[in-house]
């Protein structure tokens, strides 16, 4: 397991989720008990064999602790302000995963430039709601840059439901959450970013989606939480290539 650093991190963000980090679990249970994991790994089983994966703010590392069991001969590097995520995300590794294979940076996302066209999976869970629009805008470019030719983005996030109580309850727990974080880690954001837009200006396409629809006529449990999306995106090429 190798570790590495980046010089300028400190910040409020940082230090917030430091202190939230031996909490983290316990806070997303008391709000949605397994849900939110449930959408994290809702695709797993449909990803193409994967030799290399990058992993932004993954937190406590119950996603990679999944992953890394699915694919445990995967180069897999894991970017996170927070140290003592880190921490929990090294535990979190499967004891049979081969050793020197995971690699962890504690990085700012916003200033972390990782290697062009070296991965063969993008994952960001529950991560993208963090940014701005605009700071999205510079530094996802910079994110998807990683991806080899035909590479894929593995996404999980929060999404308000269309119609309904379910769209009220959206609503309501994305004003929380919004308003702990900015007083614990100084998220400066207050509402979801349009991440279907930030794709479509990117070229993805949707490879698989995670059924959210429930029959409520039935009384039917939906695949994921209806506040939940996870799909699997893959950059759309033409005859030359990668669209610019």
């Amino acid at each position: 397991m190798k570790r590495a650093r980046q010089p300028t991190i400190g910040n409020q963000s940082h230090a917030g989720y430091d202190r939230l980090a031996p909490m983290y679990r316990t806070l997303e249970s008391i709000l949605f008990a397994n849900r939110l994991q449930e959408a994290r790994v809702a695709l797993i089983e449909a990803l193409p064999t994967i030799e290399s994966a990058l992993f932004f703010g993954d937190g406590d590392g119950r996603l990679l602790n999944v992953f890394a069991t699915r694919f445990p001969n995967c180069l897999i590097t894991s970017v996170d302000q927070s140290r003592r995520m880190l921490d929990l995300q090294q535990k979190r590794f499967p004891d049979h995963t081969v050793t020197g294979r995971q690699t962890l940076i504690q990085a700012n996302a916003l200033d972390y430039h990782p290697p062009p066209g070296q991965f063969d999976l993008l994952v960001c869970s529950f991560f993208l709601d963090c940014f701005s629009e605009s700071e999205l805008a510079r530094a996802f470019p910079q994110w998807l840059s990683a991806l080899r030719p035909d590479g894929l983005l593995y996404f999980v996030d929060f999404r308000i439901p269309e119609s309904g109580w379910r769209r009220l309850r959206g609503r309501c727990l994305s004003w929380l959450m919004h308003r702990f974080f900015r007083h614990s880690t100084g998220l400066k954001n207050r509402a979801l970013p349009d991440f279907e837009s930030l794709f479509a200006s990117h070229d993805l396409d949707t490879v698989a989606d995670a059924d959210t629809r429930c029959a409520s006529d039935t009384g039917t449990r939906c695949a994921i939480d209806s506040m939940c999306v996870c799909r699997i995106y893959r950059m759309v090429k033409n005859e030359t290539g990668l669209r610019p």
